[in-house]
């Protein structure tokens, strides 16, 4: 177990296009947006180590989510590529609006589709909410060709794990991203709780995330060996 590359994909970090979005409850909206914005993923997990790159979306998830996939489930939501249900908030696409963002959704893909190479590892870069369960670090992946192997799964678990992190695979999110390829790649997903770097209350970084940058530039360190 030793790859080449690490492509890392961190999708909700931006909160780019809100203020083009056309949403009926704008005070809801932002509601959502403080909490389900994968704040400081960017800056925690993208650190210019050789070796590793980093494909991120300029867009909030809330204006286009680079996360889901094409007829996604979650479409029957209003929670597809494009938002058009938050809770009781509805938002209106032009389809003017409509064809400029799935055109950006399909470039972000290429871009990350192109960066995969043999001998890559994906990493799909989340954070989550602390309100949505007390583990500090979820590991996911898919139950498909995608998997990455025991040695890898359980390198990235006891990592964190012997730091005295409370880490869980597939909890309390699943799975991860994975564009289809002409050959096979192992893509894991690794979501981390807020409480262990910022303070949600002011939206400010705690001494924690210095602690979180070092043990992420560990593991990519050894996941590169």
């Amino acid at each position: 177990m030793s790859f080449k590359k690490i492509v890392l994909h961190i999708p909700h970090a931006a909160i780019g296009g809100l203020n083009d979005a056309v949403y009926s409850d704008r005070r809801s909206l932002y509601a959502w947006v403080r909490d389900y914005t994968d704040w400081f993923t960017d800056y925690l997990f993208d650190q210019h180590v050789p070796g590793v790159v980093a494909v991120q979306s300029i867009f909030s998830r809330f204006v286009v989510d680079c996360e889901r996939l094409i007829n996604d489930p979650l479409e029957a939501q209003g929670r597809g590529i494009l938002y058009t249900h938050i809770g009781k908030t509805l938002r209106t696409i032009s389809d003017e609006e409509r064809a400029r963002l799935m055109a950006y959704y399909t470039q972000h893909h290429d871009r990350l589709r192109n960066e995969i190479k043999p001998g890559t590892l994906l990493i799909d870069c989340h954070s989550f909410p602390h309100a949505d369960g007390d583990v500090d670090i979820c590991i996911g992946y898919n139950e498909d060709w995608s998997k990455p192997d025991e040695k890898t799964l359980r390198l990235v678990h006891d990592h964190f794990a012997n730091a005295g992190y409370k880490v869980c695979f597939n909890a309390p999110y699943s799975n991860s991203v994975s564009p289809k390829t002409t050959f096979a790649y192992p893509s894991l997903m690794i979501e981390i709780n807020k409480r262990c770097y910022m303070n949600e209350d002011c939206m400010r970084l705690t001494d924690g995330s210095d602690q979180i940058r070092t043990m992420l530039n560990e593991l990519y360190t050894m996941l590169l060996q």
